[in-house]
């Protein structure tokens, strides 16, 4: 009858202009969201904490008294001459090898440093201090987010309390949806978006997960480390 394709025409109106309200309400908080984690990106401890100098710089620091076991510190190959690219890269040129270690000790008589290499797991022993050009401010090592899972509900999830590794993955899972969804409505929240926001949220939660590691404040507590570990492998799909 006319009534009902009256009304069937209006249910898909609504139906249209609810997704258009969704999408746009959608698209302000991915906005919002990207705009926090990218202050929260800056700030971190982690952003700034490795130190970068010159070989000679090295010959006049007392390394014994700066880098302690655990450290990791960049060893520049001898017949390599550092380059600085901001803070987060040292690049070093005329065919150096530049490899990150963890300092194992530190001799202060032969001015040597005993490292582990983090890409072979090897030792080496009597590392002359002027090959170091960068190390971790190990005062540094803090983290922002709390180590707990995903909310199990709505309810426990409105709450005032600290950031959590949780927040980070249910942001990367809105991610997910919103991606595998786009290709079917065209009124999702816009991809850049959705790509800024996985970005910065991925960056963050891997930072987090090391710096919780490195610390190791959640050794005694098994349940919560579990539930964390399976939510990052549904995640990324390795559940």
């Amino acid at each position: 009858t006319s009534g009902g394709k009256d009304k069937s025409l209006e249910q898909s109106f609504q139906i249209q202009v609810n997704n258009k309200f969704i999408a746009e309400v959608e698209q302000i908080a991915g906005h919002c969201l990207f705009n926090a984690l990218d202050v929260l990106s800056n700030t971190h401890p982690a952003s700034d904490s490795f130190i970068s100098f010159s070989n000679e710089e090295a010959l006049r620091l007392d390394i014994s008294a700066v880098i302690t076991p655990g450290t990791t510190v960049a060893i520049r190959a001898q017949n390599g001459v550092q380059q600085y690219l901001g803070r987060y890269l040292i690049q070093p040129q005329g065919g150096g090898d530049l490899r990150y270690a963890r300092a194992i000790g530190c001799d202060r008589s032969t001015r040597t440093i005993s490292v582990k290499y983090a890409d072979t797991n090897t030792v080496e022993k009597h590392v002359p201090w002027s090959w170091i050009v960068g190390m971790e401010d190990t005062s540094k090592r803090q983290c922002i987010f709390s180590y707990l899972p995903t909310p199990k509900s709505m309810v426990e999830a409105d709450t005032r309390g600290p950031p959590s590794l949780g927040h980070l993955i249910l942001a990367l899972k809105w991610c997910r949806h919103v991606g595998l969804t786009s290709l079917d409505n065209s009124n999702n929240c816009p991809m850049h978006i959705v790509k800024c926001v996985a970005e910065s949220a991925a960056i963050l939660l891997c930072t987090e997960v090391l710096v919780h590691e490195e610390m190791q404040d959640f050794a005694s507590r098994d349940d919560t480390v579990r539930r964390v570990n399976m939510q990052l492998l549904d995640l990324f799909d390795y559940a």
